[in-house]
């Protein structure tokens, strides 16, 4: 039940401040606001959740999962140096 929600709204905001958080060592970089943007969709699923506003948790854990890799991606590609 709410329990539930209120964790995964928290942890979907938590991993959203990481993704910004990481993405600070990319300041200069072309693909630095796509980062921030995924950190940003992370916190915006983390609202969304902890509010309950009612969308399909299928949707919203999707959308997630894409940002997230897509994040994981731009911040190696940046370590590697080819961005």
């Amino acid at each position: 039940g709410w329990l539930m929600q209120m964790l995964i709204g928290l942890l979907l905001i938590a991993s959203g401040a990481a993704k910004v958080w990481a993405g600070r060592s990319m300041k200069g970089a072309p693909n630095f606001p796509l980062v921030l943007g995924t950190g940003a969709v992370s916190a915006l699923m983390g609202l969304v959740v902890l509010f309950g506003l009612n969308l399909n948790f299928g949707i919203l854990l999707g959308i997630e999962l894409l940002a997230s890799g897509l994040a994981l991606v731009l911040l190696a590609m940046h370590r590697r140096g080819q961005v």
